[in-house]
């Protein structure tokens, strides 16, 4: 089966050898010169062939030559055309269609890269290379699950697995599945009869992002050894000197990389950036120029030159630049965060506010808010930022937790005057620099400055969630083994906490959690925390567990009814509700006041609040006829890839791709099940609540009693208790649902607390059946099932005490 790139080379050379029937060529220039010079990697000698050929007659084959040239110098604007034109000379040239889709393939066209593809493939159906860079095309473009069937079906059609390795190899490097993406290249290098340039490079890549910079570096020079005339290998190295604070030789690199393409569009947005850091102004605004000159729709190059012009105060060129940019998009962001900070230079505060309102709607993810809160920063004095640029960096912080982020937002607290909570983050940015494998040169600097304020004599707050100690220090002990939460806050960062001696993690939150089990009736409980600054302080806790000593098993106890309700009104990255802590608040009085339950109510929970109060639950005792009511009201979403939904809880965050800041329903399944009372009611207020289970019971059993004396009503309580319930009920199935009118519930909640009001008519007890009656009405309709251990013939009884019917 013929290569791709010799099919390619034939059809070109036979082209060239048929034109040579006719004198086209002066005897100086030949054909065989530019295809030579293509070879060797002599790619600027070679253009000069393909131009001086192409002046005297345009030919399809010196066109697609040209812009095979173009390509590998990655110009690709310019290859993209000679492609274009090598087409319409020649529309049924199969190596023509997979040239364009190998251009737009590097320019991240994937939509049209795919198209090309299959047009290659219709014309010349058996080219494994053609197939699999269009199943990569489609990867990239979104389609991948159409994608990997088609590499699958490669896998098990095609006689070389080269171009298939290599194709999972960039699919590896796009997910950041770096190791694989390393083992893949490396298995290509080795197969490869020669080594391919793209495998080095790409590899490299790989490497780079690992922060392996020396191997990095050994891939991209082998790379530029076999290609000297393509400016991607030197562009490589001089980003790897540049991420590893080598300024002076990354700066030789990129000239070398320039040398090769003047207009190579990365090329000179990187010599700007580096020239930035060696402090270089004439050469940074020469780099933004000849981008603008070269690629006058390049956004980056309007809003880079125009930071320039306004570090040096040069404010109506500054204008100009960001209202050409403007022009091309009216909603890029970056433009817009300066247009707003020459708006407050200008203190035309009435167009700085209309404009930021409008700003602010279009924010969607971190990066926006960094955009507005670092131009700020930049070019703003103080007090014409504080205290919204402090937001805004705090915003940007928290909903994508980087090095560059957590650096400006730890600036910006120490500008504003706040050098203890600078301290936390700059140590964090400190982190991030080393796990993002980038010089955090400004974070040390600026934790240097801290260093020599002296800041922070104030020892680590100790403090106890559950279970809380009495005024002496004393907590009262129901189980031999138990688990104690807690919360450690310090203006700076924890170094080390200790209970009993035993080292322990803190949460990002600052929380812990620790097991213990008891010696002794009057044990000790020994907590001791430090600082970064070697603050320390430590409490010392009497364990009194007399109560559990004294216990004995009671011939007849009372049957108890408990209530834990989690309700979230406030989120730190999702939008705000109304509704759910009032709709809590009034079901907890309601359960408290007509049936007697023991009410737990946890308002604007972390997700680790939840779970810690769910293992709270898990650790109870409780008696064979004793009920849980667990209630959640907040956010709810459904992630269609996972197939999975999740409660979102108040540190859930936006751009958690993997969710691990969410609480699955499965795993809320899990543990819920695992509480050891037998009889469990769980209702959610939440979006998509109705996927917490893929079983969704349609229909419920009437009981048929109306009114029962005292034994025949106790008979009926134990009889319906005897099975165990694991039973749930949701505001809606697989769906958004009403938060509702503030003040006025949400429309699930409103008839809930109707149906609990009822009293269960005359016997006083409120069953899962007469409670759907009152909520099946609501549209979207709520949905009742079971789930975990439930058993046959099982029920949730509301119980009013008889004393209170009247």
């Amino acid at each position: 089966m013929i290569h791709k790139r010799q099919l390619f080379l034939f059809i070109c050379v036979a082209g060239l050898l048929l034109s040579l029937r006719f004198p086209l060529f002066s005897q100086d220039i030949t054909p065989s010169q530019g295809i030579e010079f293509y070879s060797r990697g002599q790619y600027r000698q070679a253009l000069n062939c393909w131009n001086a050929l192409l002046q005297r007659r345009a030919h399809d084959s010196l066109y697609a030559w040209r812009a095979r040239t173009l390509l590998d110098m990655h110009l690709l604007t310019e290859a993209q055309k000679d492609a274009t034109e090598a087409l319409r000379l020649a529309p049924e040239n199969a190596a023509y269609h997979a040239l364009l889709g190998d251009i737009q393939l590097a320019a991240g066209l994937w939509q049209e890269a795919s198209h090309s593809y299959e047009k290659a493939l219709i014309l010349t159906p058996y080219s494994e290379e053609w197939s699999a860079k269009r199943a990569y095309a489609l990867y990239m473009s979104g389609e991948k699950e159409r994608a990997l069937q088609q590499l699958q079906e490669l896998q098990n059609t095609a006689n070389l697995s080269l171009w298939l390795s290599r194709i999972h190899a960039r699919i590896a490097l796009q997910e950041k599945n770096y190791m694989r993406a390393i083992e893949l290249y490396s298995s290509c290098i080795k197969q490869s009869q020669n080594i391919f340039f793209f495998d080095l490079t790409e590899r490299g890549v790989a490497y780079l992002a690992l922060g392996q910079y020396h191997k990095a570096l050994e891939d991209f020079r082998l790379a530029a050894a076999l290609r000297p005339s393509s400016p991607l290998a030197f562009y490589q190295q001089a980003l790897c000197y540049y991420r590893m604070g080598s300024y002076h030789t990354a700066m030789q690199q990129i000239e070398y990389c320039l040398q090769q393409a003047p207009s190579f569009t990365e090329g000179l947005l990187l010599r700007a950036t580096i020239a930035q850091k060696l402090q270089e102004s004439k050469s940074v605004e020469a780099c933004y120029r000849q981008l603008l000159k070269d690629a006058p729709h390049h956004l980056s190059a309007y809003v880079g030159l125009a930071q320039y012009y306004l570090s040096n105060n040069r404010i109506e060129q500054a204008d100009s630049l960001i209202q050409a940019c403007l022009a091309l998009n009216r909603d890029h962001l970056p433009a817009l965060a300066l247009q707003y900070v020459l708006y407050k230079k200008q203190q035309e505060d009435a167009k700085a506010q209309m404009l930021l309102s409008y700003y602010l709607q279009l924010c969607r993810s971190g990066s926006d808010y960094y955009y507005l809160a670092k131009a700020c920063f930049d070019f703003l004095p103080q007090e014409r930022w504080n205290p919204e640029g402090l937001q805004w960096a705090k915003k940007a912080a928290n909903q994508q937790d980087t090095y560059a982020h957590n650096l400006l937002w730890a600036q910006m607290l120490y500008k504003a005057g706040h050098p203890l909570r600078a301290y936390s983050v700059c140590v964090k940015a400190i982190a991030l620099a080393q796990k993002e494998h980038l010089p955090a040169e400004e974070a040390l600097q600026l934790k240097h400055t801290l260093d020599s304020l002296g800041l922070d004599d104030t020892p680590p707050v100790i403090e106890l969630v559950s279970p809380q100690a009495d005024e002496r220090g004393h907590l009262l002990v129901t189980s031999a083994t138990f688990t104690i939460a807690g919360r450690i806050t310090d203006e700076s960062s924890i170094r080390q906490l200790h209970i009993n001696g035993i080292p322990l993690a803190l949460s990002k939150g600052g929380e812990f959690l620790y097991t213990h089990s008891l010696h002794q009736p009057h044990d000790t409980l020994y907590i001791e925390a430090c600082d970064i600054h070697g603050n320390c302080d430590s409490k010392r806790f009497i364990l009194d567990a007399s109560p559990l000593l004294s216990r004995q098993a009671p011939t007849h106890q009372k049957r108890r009814y408990y209530a834990l309700l989690f309700a979230t009104n406030q989120y730190e990255h999702w939008n705000d509700l109304v509704n759910p802590v009032p709709d809590a608040q009034a079901i907890a009085h309601t359960l408290r006041t007509l049936y007697g339950f023991e009410i737990d109510l946890v308002i604007n929970p972390s997700k680790e609040q939840v779970l810690l109060k769910i293992k709270e639950y898990l650790l109870k005792e409780y008696q064979a006829e004793d009920e849980l009511f667990i209630f959640f009201a907040g956010h709810g979403q459904y992630d269609e890839l996972f197939g999975e939904g999740y409660l979102v809880t108040a540190d859930s965050r936006t751009d958690d791709e993997t969710k691990s800041s969410y609480l699955s329903y499965s795993s809320l399944r899990t543990y819920i099940n695992n509480i050891p009372c037998r009889h469990i009611l769980l209702m959610m207020d939440v979006c998509f609540g109705g996927t917490f289970d893929p079983a969704i019971a349609k229909t419920v059993q009437q009981r048929g009693i109306s009114e029962l004396n005292a034994e025949e009503r106790e008979a009926f309580i134990k009889e319906k208790l005897s099975v165990m319930t694991r039973k749930y009920i949701t505001s809606g199935g697989k769906e958004y649902v009403s938060d509702g009118t503030p003040g006025k519930h949400s429309p699930f909640v409103r008839r809930f607390l109707e149906a609990l009001r009822s009293m269960g008519g005359d016997d006083r007890i409120l069953t899962i059946a007469e409670l759907m009656t009152y909520l099946e009405v609501i549209k979207p309709q709520p949905r009742l099932g079971e789930f975990g251990d439930n058993e046959p013939g099982s029920d949730f009884l509301f119980i009013m005490p008889l004393h209170n019917h009247k």
